[in-house]
């Protein structure tokens, strides 16, 4: 398998909890808290990191897509929508 399989398979996880984050009609109140927490709480910030490595994303860049969106109330709202840095 390619680098790019294991970098797309990784990427799938963080839209997954973007998805849970944001989609209240779809994601369990649970799901949603926890993906928020693993975005951006301090305790998570390891686990953050290496998922992002491995999706071949950058960290920093993605933590700004996210609290720029955030911030602004531009949530991901379809799941065919696709996180770019």
């Amino acid at each position: 398998m390619t680098k790019e399989y294991y970098h797309r398979l990784w990427q799938a996880v963080i839209e997954q909890a973007l998805y849970d984050a944001t989609w209240p009609k779809k994601a369990h109140p649970e799901y949603m808290r926890e993906a928020r927490e693993w975005f951006f709480s301090p305790l998570h910030e390891d686990d953050f990191l290496h998922v992002c490595l491995l999706a071949g994303r950058s960290p920093l860049k993605l933590k700004k897509y996210l609290n720029d969106h955030f911030a602004a109330g531009k949530l991901y709202r379809r799941r065919k929508d696709k996180i770019n840095d």
